[in-house]
């Protein structure tokens, strides 16, 4: 099977900007850090009890409510306010409109979560309660079009586009994904397989400390990863900073995720017994262990892989395993796989409301001799999750320690 090779393609958004932070003095550093902090907290300070405020309202005429607002919202340094586990969101306009509040911790539903108006002004909101941990992605549907926050100014980018973000007081922003200092950043080459339709793109990362036999991770959906998951730069600063060893990985990026994904057993042959020996053959490379992981239909497959090829497989990370596909059938493959000592990896967020089926894919592979960790997240089915929760899952599954 022959393949294009193109070395030292950048697949590292805003690599550039991070080269050139990592060369700066060390004492500009926590200057950084805290400024990233306030930025990211500073909703958290301004929230006040905006329901009292409300009521403060009520005696009064339409042009003092409207006036009194607008004193308010000058003073106001950043959207949504957000106090303990508190978070009123806002919108502006001065003809009627119909708004609704919209993300993972509904459902994405469309008008579950609406605002209200401040009677006489041009004032709507919409008051909600969250764990204080969490992380919140959403969009607005303002008369029937999805729109972006515009009056929150942070926002998280993922394969479906743009989602506004909140920040929750005891939520912690992973620094994995920030640029080490000094550290040079890896580039993967990038290799492509097969012509037409069925062309696949794939990008071989090797950390520069990485022997021929070093620990070898398979990425699922592996074009995302790099550019929304910080894979590259996780990897980088996990084995800079010892939580890992030197690895080297695969970022397999198909063309119809769809069927590939869907528990496909001629993707999975495709995968193990042409592309992946391929490359290491190419590089020369002959892994100790092997790992393969993914997120969504991706990390099915990765689940679904132990079914005929658990003896390839030293372990597995799935991040929010979309296994309820075809009625939880994947519990019945894993119940009759020949798993047995492998380590399986799986995270999934709350706001996915996935855990009762979780458990039935934990008790499966519990079965049959697996040894599992769970990583729950407060957070929805996005990349923020997925960053949060892939040191912690690689770590759980390279580690020596039982």
């Amino acid at each position: 099977m022959g393949f294009e090779r193109t070395s030292g393609v950048r697949m590292y958004p805003f690599v550039g900007v991070f080269h050139k932070l990592c060369t700066y003095p060390k004492w500009v550093w926590p200057i950084l850090l805290f400024t990233l902090s306030c930025t990211f907290f500073s909703s958290c300070s301004n929230g006040g009890d905006f329901d009292e405020y409300i009521q403060d309202l009520e005696p009064l005429s339409t042009q003092e409510r409207q006036q009194r607002l607008d004193e308010y919202w000058h003073n106001i340094s950043s959207f949504p306010l957000v106090a303990d586990s508190v978070v009123w969101f806002f919108y502006k306009s001065d003809q009627p409109v119909s708004v609704f509040l919209s993300g993972d911790f509904n459902g994405w539903s469309k008008n579950a979560t609406p605002f209200y108006n401040i009677v006489g002004t041009d004032v709507y909101y919409c008051r909600r309660t969250f764990p204080i941990d969490a992380r919140i992605e959403y969009k607005l549907l303002v008369n029937g079009v999805w729109q972006t926050d515009s009056l929150n100014k942070r926002i998280a980018r993922g394969g479906y586009g743009v989602n506004s973000v909140v920040y929750m007081p005891d939520y912690r922003f992973p620094t994995s994904v920030l640029p080490g200092h000094n550290t040079a950043l890896t580039i993967p080459d990038t290799l492509t397989f097969g012509d037409g339709s069925d062309r696949e793109t794939v990008y071989v990362y090797r950390h520069v400390r990485a022997a021929n036999d070093a620990p070898c991770l398979v990425f699922l959906d592996g074009q995302d990863y790099l550019r929304y998951g910080s894979a590259g730069v996780i990897l980088d600063n996990a084995v800079r900073n010892g939580d890992l060893p030197p690895v080297t990985a695969v970022f397999i990026n198909t063309p119809d995720r769809m069927r590939a994904y869907w528990l496909n057993d001629n993707y999975l042959k495709h995968m193990m017994t042409r592309l992946l020996p391929d490359i290491w053959k190419s590089y020369g490379w002959r892994p100790r262990q092997k790992f393969v992981g993914g997120v969504s239909l991706g990390g099915l497959t990765a689940l679904y892989a132990l079914k005929d090829y658990s003896d390839e497989w030293a372990g597995v990370f799935a991040q929010s395993p979309s296994v309820w596909v075809d009625s939880l059938a994947i519990v019945g493959f894993l119940s009759d796989s020949n798993v047995g000592g492998q380590k399986v990896a799986v995270s999934m967020g709350k706001f996915e409301r996935q855990e009762r089926y979780i458990e039935k894919v934990k008790a499966a592979l519990q079965a049959r001799g697996a040894r599992v960790s769970y990583f729950p997240v407060t957070d929805g089915h996005n990349w923020g999750n997925w960053r949060a929760t892939l040191l912690p899952m690689l770590k759980n599954l390279l580690s020596t320690k039982e």
